[in-house]
């Protein structure tokens, strides 16, 4: 079914295609000029309420900032000097992520000096381990935003949006009494008060 049949589907039936379908787009990195698609549209108003939510989880790293930047010059260089040491990554042409885990290749282990290698061992190993708490802290706060604010905000909004207007003036309307319950029901449930900065509300 198409987008105007699945939001009156949702009206008369309580069928949650409709939602799923926006929560499906969620995992998708779109710029605004890309987004053709209705639920595109409602998916990126539900991930920009949700994006800012997420950022708690880089509490995890507290206290280890002085250290990140002396792992982040282990694996890309020292950028503050002309002669500066120029990191693993350039050293052996590698390319040493988060993504990848700063998986060492066994032929640069064996190249590398053993106290270096042991520096580097213990430091991917503290990283890897933080990175994946915060993986897991992001996740449980996804799943939080997701199910207890954007998902009965968008039931509230589509139930009542009018099915017959045009596609874009739905889109619209979805979207802003979505922000609107959104906002209600983060604002109550954590019990915060909100003000606007810089055209953006931030929650205190």
């Amino acid at each position: 079914m198409d987008f105007r049949e699945a939001i009156k589907e949702f009206q008369t039936t309580n069928d949650d295609t409709v939602i799923n379908r926006i929560i499906s787009q969620l995992s998708i990195n779109y710029v605004p000029y890309e987004l053709t698609e209705p639920e595109q549209m409602i998916a990126y108003m539900v991930k920009s309420q949700i994006k800012p939510y997420l950022e708690k989880a880089k509490k995890v790293r507290k206290g280890t900032k002085n250290r990140w930047y002396r792992f982040m010059e282990l694996i890309y260089g020292d950028n503050y000097s002309e002669n500066g040491y120029i990191g693993i990554n350039k050293m052996y042409n590698l390319n040493l992520s988060r993504e990848n885990k700063y998986l060492l290749p066994e032929r640069v282990r064996e190249m590398l000096h053993e106290d270096l290698l042991a520096d580097l061992d213990e430091e991917i190993g503290f990283w890897n381990a933080l990175h994946e708490k915060e993986d897991k802290f992001r996740d449980k706060l996804y799943r939080e935003a997701l199910h207890n604010w954007a998902i009965p905000a968008l039931e509230y909004a589509i139930h009542r949006v009018d099915s017959d207007l045009p596609e874009q003036q739905m889109v619209s309307s979805i979207n802003l009494a979505f922000l609107t319950k959104f906002i209600e029901l983060r604002t109550k449930t954590q019990g915060l008060s909100r003000k606007k900065v810089d055209g953006h509300w931030i929650y205190f």
